[in-house]
């Protein structure tokens, strides 16, 4: 292709030239062999442009005669896959039936889900027709009233209980200051003044919590105490009864020999 483009070139350049000798004096007489040259190198340029272009485009119609052959060739094949593909399949008649049954199935079912979808949406349509939306905020009287008053009753819950729980507290206090002085066993002046200290003046938890334990330890042991002396009396009464009812057997016995003796002559 660069070939042609340059014979194009020097043809072109030869033509100026020859306007050139055209356009010079009429008058003069022009140097023949000098135009003949010219133009003999003009023929020689274009024929040589006209084999370059021949030899190009051959080979263009070359190349587009393989590209179509190919094709044509890919085509054949296609065709020849597409007939064995239709000879052995099923005949057409059942496969359009096939496919026309499924056709119709697909709409019945097509045409359900429309009118379900179309009920659907009538059911929700008029449920937000008939929807009714109540608005409560403290802006309206009556709920700002009713907040008040059950914030009135819950703080005044809460004040009865704590109240109630003032005289619940004074009762487990003095049983404790009981079963304290019954543990110590007696209750001297001292002893109540500081019992009223921690108890009533000057509250110390720590102190009562800790006498309570004290409590409880003893009673705890007293009662395992009671419990063992309980367990000892009833020995010791059943060994009583045990020994008063072999007292009775052998007095038993020894009357019945005095009785089988006296009845011998």
């Amino acid at each position: 292709m660069e070939g042609i483009y340059g014979c194009m070139e020097r043809i072109e350049a030869g033509i100026i030239e020859l306007q050139k000798f055209k356009q010079s004096d009429s008058s003069s007489v022009n140097d023949n062999s000098a135009n003949d040259k010219l133009v003999q190198d003009l023929k020689v340029l274009i024929n040589e442009n006209n084999k370059q272009g021949f030899e190009y485009t051959e080979a263009k119609i070359k190349k587009f005669a393989a590209a179509v052959v190919q094709d044509l060739n890919i085509l054949n094949n296609n065709v020849k896959d597409a007939k064995s593909v239709i000879v052995n399949a099923q005949p057409s008649t059942e496969i359009l039936n096939s496919l026309n049954e499924i056709k119709t199935s697909q709409e019945q079912k097509t045409d359900e889900v429309k009118t379900l979808v179309q009920k659907l949406k009538t059911t929700i349509e008029d449920g937000v027709h008939n929807f009714k939306h109540y608005r409560i905020g403290f802006e309206t009287p009556f709920v700002f009233w009713t907040i008040v008053i059950e914030t009135m009753l819950i703080l005044g819950l809460f004040t009865w209980i704590i109240i109630s729980e003032k005289p619940n507290q004074g009762r487990i206090d003095n049983d404790l200051k009981y079963r304290y002085i019954k543990m110590k066993g007696d209750a001297s002046a001292e002893q109540i003044a500081t019992l009223e200290d921690i108890f009533e003046l000057n509250r110390d938890t720590q102190k009562i919590e800790q006498m309570r334990e004290d409590v409880e330890t003893y009673e705890e042991a007293v009662r395992k105490q009671a419990a063992l002396a309980e367990q000892a009396r009833l020995k010791e009464q059943a060994a009583k009864e045990q020994e008063s009812k072999a007292k009775s057997i052998k007095n038993k016995q020894d009357n019945s020999k005095v009785n089988h003796n006296k009845s011998k002559p």
